[in-house]
């Protein structure tokens, strides 16, 4: 679940190259349930607010649980992006 890549050497602390863009662990029985973080953080816009805001749970080895709930997306829901057809 937590696969980087490293060059594998005496020296440390180890310099990881790449790992996950993301962690997720879902039950297909249960898909309401499942869990994922992002290091990248929700939006996964550098210019964002939210960029990065799961990166400490990220290294921790933290998940956040994700909303499939339709309704419990709307209730827990406190900004919201519009697109809109340019005329």
């Amino acid at each position: 679940i937590n696969n980087e890549s490293f060059v594998l050497s005496d020296k440390l602390p180890v310099t990881v190259l790449f790992g996950p863009a993301l962690r997720r662990c879902l039950d297909l029985a249960d898909p309401e349930h499942g869990v994922s973080i992002l290091p990248s953080g929700q939006s996964g816009n550098p210019m964002s607010r939210h960029y990065a805001d799961q990166v400490s749970g990220y290294a921790q080895g933290k998940f956040r649980v994700e909303m499939m709930n339709e309704d419990e997306i709307r209730n827990a829901c406190h900004e919201r992006l519009v697109f809109r057809k340019a005329e």
